[in-house]
């Protein structure tokens, strides 16, 4: 499936002269044309829906992402190198080299294994690690 960002939305503008204010409008209806042929495919919000469940989640995702919470430690501070148990009694490390300090208890999580991601939303912010399964 090609997605947004295999698309050339910025063509039909570059090929105005810069005073030509018409034929900015019509690239501007262009390209609002083909966007918005692209998010109304089938595929485009399958894709939109897989994202979001990987994201925000609530239970398993076609992406194979699950969630739980951080046993330990305890705050979780999303530090380098943090040995972290799930409540799903996975055991990872931590091997993304972030130093953030979050002071988090018990954080809700999206695990993704397929992927060796944790994904925490702490405070507004997504983060997201990289992991190693210990166990």
């Amino acid at each position: 499936m090609r997605l947004i960002e295999q698309h050339d939305l910025s063509g039909a503008a570059m090929r105005c002269n810069t005073n030509d204010t018409a034929c900015f409008d019509r690239a501007t209806q262009e390209t609002s044309a083909i966007y918005k042929r692209m998010v109304s495919r089938p595929e485009w919000r399958q894709y939109q829906c897989d994202l979001v469940m990987d994201i925000e989640g609530g239970g398993t995702s076609s992406r194979g992402c699950n969630t739980a919470h951080i046993v330990e430690p305890s705050p979780f501070l999303g530090t380098a190198n943090e040995v972290i148990v799930l409540s799903d009694g996975s055991t990872w490390k931590d091997i993304s080299y972030k130093y953030l300090y979050l002071y988090a208890y018990s954080p809700t999580v999206q695990i993704c294994p397929s992927q060796s991601k944790m994904i925490l939303d702490h405070g507004g912010t997504k983060h997201t690690f990289s992991l190693v399964r210990v166990r």
